[in-house]
């Protein structure tokens, strides 16, 4: 009866052993796509915004192999939802439709291609939600100024009286030439419109201007030394501190200038790309440095005196302050 028990164990070990290597050799993983998966997301959103993201760029081996799509969005959707399934009609192209949900958070898209005996191939973009409360402890005071509407667009500005000259507190929106920060409307009346030079030097409104260098001295005193804390506004951006702290830079904003971390854009001819968010505030100056260059001035986080430089007038862009 032992032997029996002991033949009979080991024919169904063996058995066991052979399903298992049936099932692995059909489960074999042995192809991968060519390519790399895109998605594109916008960089902002606001709620109730409905995105539909397409993915592409990869591609199975042969013509012949039919593949799908899943996605998951973190850390509001992480379950698979499965957009595209294998057999799927040619018009499925695996394009997800998402709501935007009424929280103030960092969205994660994964994307993910997978055919049969292929590894999956995965792609993500990450996009930010904002709302009118993104912005906070950006309160601008009215001290010896008011409120100026531009009649073109109905928009609102609170000025200050600052260095013999009123100025914008805020950077200007108007749109008829420009782009926002990352061309996300979201963000437009935070962070203002990205102009270049030469749009910018026509953008200010009737009885307003581009402000000079020297003009910009007068507005720090008279010197740039020192003064970018000045200038500066201690804001969050959905609840964090939009300038990071450096001890060589105190944050007073004691102007009411009220300068926030946008940051700076270059055009080209094939697109626009946006830098130092967070990091550097740039603003342009009506001075030109030669035929091809204007000068701007700038704010680094990590540098207690204004800063001056100059940049190429028709592909940098950066924000306006108009004075008058």
């Amino acid at each position: 009866m032992k032997i029996a028990k002991y033949i009979l164990a080991l024919g169904l070990a063996a058995t066991a052993l052979f399903a298992c290597k049936k099932q692995e050799e059909s489960t074999t993983l042995s192809d991968s796509f060519e390519g790399k998966l895109v998605i594109l997301t916008p960089t902002f959103v606001e709620a109730g915004d409905v995105l539909q993201i397409t993915p592409g760029g990869v591609s199975p081996l042969t013509d012949d192999v039919d593949f799908g799509y899943f996605w998951t969005v973190s850390p509001v959707a992480t379950q698979r939802d499965t957009v595209r399934h294998i057999g799927d009609p040619a018009e499925k192209d695996g394009t997800l439709t998402f709501a935007v949900p009424d929280t103030l958070c960092s969205l994660t898209f994964t994307c993910s291609a997978f055919a049969k005996g292929y590894y999956n191939k995965s792609g993500s973009a990450h996009t930010t939600i904002v709302s009118d409360e993104s912005l906070t402890d950006n309160e601008i005071a009215i001290t010896d100024g008011g409120i100026f509407k531009d009649d073109r667009d109905g928009n609102e500005y609170i000025y200050n009286h600052i260095g013999g000259q009123d100025w914008l507190c805020s950077n200007l929106v108007y749109g008829e030439d420009g782009m926002s920060y990352e061309d996300c409307d979201a963000v437009r009346d935070m962070f203002g419109v990205f102009y270049t030079w030469e749009e910018a030097s026509t953008a200010c409104p009737a009885g307003w201007h581009l402000p000079t260098l020297d003009e910009w001295k007068s507005l720090c005193g008279g010197s740039f030394a020192g003064k970018a804390g000045s200038l500066m506004v201690d804001a969050r951006f959905n609840g964090e501190k939009l300038w990071e702290y450096w001890p060589e830079v105190k944050i007073t904003n004691e102007t009411l200038f009220t300068a926030l971390p946008a940051g700076y854009g270059t055009r080209d001819l094939v697109g626009s790309t946006f830098t130092g968010f967070g990091s550097y505030a740039a603003f342009w100056t009506a001075d030109v440095y030669d035929a091809e260059q204007a000068v701007y001035v700038y704010l680094n986080e990590r540098t207690p005196d204004v800063m001056a430089a100059s940049a190429d007038k028709t592909h940098f862009m950066a924000p306006v302050r108009c004075v008058r």
